[in-house]
């Protein structure tokens, strides 16, 4: 227990000492793939611009592609979810297929095929 203690302080001195890690953070390029069924429109807001802000921030290049599910069970809410959608992505597309994997699938190729598929993929669910 004690050598840990002796490494994590002498790293936590090098570290802070600016020794070590100067330049650990690199700048990615950075792919989001975001599935969107049923949501209401301000969490969708909300969960988007945080994770553009957060993404923007960090990352050199940002591609943000989106799909909402069940576009045609639900007309009215599939036109605001897409519409916010817009606000943020990059890309937008619409389905009725309820398969996430398909969905996923579709989604990676159309980011691939449109010059949008960056060195970095995170998938994520809208809420």
């Amino acid at each position: 227990m004690l050598s840990r203690q002796i490494v994590a302080a002498y790293f936590y001195h090098q570290f802070r000492t600016g020794k070590i890690l100067q330049h650990a953070h690199k700048p990615v390029d950075v792919t989001i793939f975001v599935t969107i069924f049923d949501e209401s429109p301000e969490l969708l807001r909300q969960s988007l611009s945080g994770v553009r802000a957060s993404f923007d921030k960090h990352c050199s290049k940002v591609a943000l592609v989106t799909i909402v599910d069940g576009y045609e069970l639900y007309p009215e809410k599939g036109k605001e979810l897409v519409d916010v959608a817009s606000e943020f992505a990059d890309l937008v597309f619409v389905t009725n297929a309820r398969s996430k994997r398909q969905n996923l699938r579709n989604m990676l190729h159309e980011a691939r095929d449109r010059g949008y598929l960056h060195e970095y993929s995170c998938f994520l669910d809208s809420d």
